[in-house]
Order: structure tokens, then C-alpha cells, then sequence
């Protein structure tokens, strides 16, 4: 393991497991590095030298660093996305077409709605027995192309780390499954209601599969977007831990 990921309710707490995690890795002989926070009263005390950036002292806008390969706003304190830019040309081949999906990477399943059109397009031109180094067909070129306008709007997306959960509120999960004749999926939703009464919900996690090129009914594709949800469900109540809540 070479990234270690937490959080804590206040910063008391936050500053005990920094200095109980420091203190257990520096009995093995090991010293933790690249430090950073979304609040620098936790980052205080450390050697400026292992900070991810001695500037993470003074947060501002661009006190950002990546972890399990999403990029996070320390200040704003949201993960968000940055685009590659993909070259934009006359035609491609499949080479070049399935060595750029298979880069990208989104682990949580936020991009779901956007990698899923890329999982597809790959099935179809597997589908159509393209050779390697050949261009893709003229109806596949012009759907990857449409990707490529449509990729680069993934900037925009941010999504806020801190889901708003804390002991004292009301939570629940929601899961959602749905399917088409081209894929399926699932996604998991938390509702937090805070103690005055105010509500708000965010995306967990998110995952979606690309329906089998041989014929199935949507009613069985339907059923695959159930069992993909009770997969989600049962990876969130363990990560969760709702049975040593109860």
C-alpha cells in the first residue's frame, strides 16, 4: 500500500490518528510522506518536507493532489476529473481506439454515464471484426468521434467529498438498477438527514456493464442490473460497517 485515506468527525480526532498512525509506522521504520489535509491545523507540527506541498500550509485553489486516481480540491474539498485531451482526427484505428479506453480509469463509477458509451462502442467494433491497425467503419468513426466532443466536458464534473455524515444524524441508502438492450448498471445513493431537519443526498458509487451481443430479454438484462445493485449494496453496508451499528 502507498496512500493511506481518512477522515475524522473533528480535528481533535483527526490530529490523534495522524500522530498514532506516525507513531506506528515509525516503530517499523517506515515515514510517512506527502501529507495533506483540508485543513491546515492538521498538516501543523509536521516537517515542511513531508507535506505533498509546503503550500498545503496556506490552502487555496490550487492545493489539489491526486488519490486512487481521482484529483481532490483541498479547499474546495471535492474529487473532480481532468481530461486528457483526445486528439480529434479523420479516423482512427482499432489500436488507437481501445488503447485510449482501456486509460480510463473511474473507480467509484461517476463517470458511468460517459465511460458506458465507450465500453459499447468497443463491443461494437469488436463486433465488426476490425483488424488492429485498420480504420474503424464510417458509423463507428462517427460515434467515436462524438465520444471524443463529449469526454472533454468531464472537467466539469465535481463531486463533494464529505457526504455530510455524522454520528448524530439520520442515514440511508439507496440503490437504483436500471437496463437497456445495450447495458446495464447500478448506482448507490446516501440520504443524510441532519438534525434540524434538512436533507441531503449524494452518489456513492456507481458501476455498469455492457448488455451480451447475444440476444438476452431486457426483463433477464433487468434482473443482471438487480444482482449488479445487491453487489453495490452489500460492498457498502460492509464498508459502512450497518451490522456493528445496529
Amino acid at each position: 500500500v502507498d496512500d493511506a485515506l481518512a477522515g475524522a468527525h473533528d480535528v481533535s480526532m483527526a490530529v490523534t490518528a495522524r500522530d498514532q498512525l506516525r507513531l506506528a509506522l515509525t516503530s517499523a521504520g517506515f515515514s510517512m510522506r506527502k501529507w495533506t489535509s483540508n485543513d491546515d491545523r492538521i498538516l501543523r507540527g509536521l516537517p515542511t518536507d513531508h507535506l505533498l506541498n509546503k503550500n498545503f500550509l496556506e490552502i487555496d485553489e490550487e492545493s489539489t493532489t491526486k488519490t486512487l486516481g481521482v484529483r481532490w480540491n483541498a479547499k474546495l474539498d471535492q474529487f473532480y476529473f481532468a481530461a486528457s485531451p483526445i486528439p480529434l482526427k479523420d479516423s482512427f484505428t482499432k489500436r488507437e481506439v481501445l488503447s485510449i479506453i482501456a486509460k480510463l480509469f473511474d473507480p467509484a463509477g461517476w463517470l458511468g454515464p460517459i465511460v458506458i458509451v465507450a465500453k459499447i462502442l468497443m463491443q461494437q467494433i469488436w463486433s465488426e471484426k476490425t483488424d488492429w491497425d485498420e480504420y474503424l467503419s464510417e458509423c463507428s468513426s462517427l460515434k467515436w468521434r462524438q465520444f471524443i466532443v463529449d469526454y472533454g466536458y468531464i472537467d466539469n464534473i465535481k463531486i463533494s467529498r464529505w457526504v455530510g455524515f455524522k454520528p448524530s444524524v439520520n442515514l440511508e441508502v439507496h440503490g437504483f438498477s436500471d437496463a437497456s438492450e445495450k447495458a446495464y448498471g447500478a448506482c448507490v445513493y446516501v440520504r443524510i438527514q441532519d438534525e434540524d431537519g434538512s436533507i441531503q443526498s449524494h452518489l456513492l458509487l456507481a458501476k455498469s456493464k455492457v448488455a451480451p451481443l447475444k440476444t438476452v430479454s431486457l426483463p433477464r438484462l433487468e434482473l443482471c442490473g438487480a444482482s449488479l445493485l445487491a453487489d453495490l449494496m452489500d460492498t457498502v453496508r460492509k464498508d459502512l460497517k450497518f451490522d456493528e451499528t445496529r
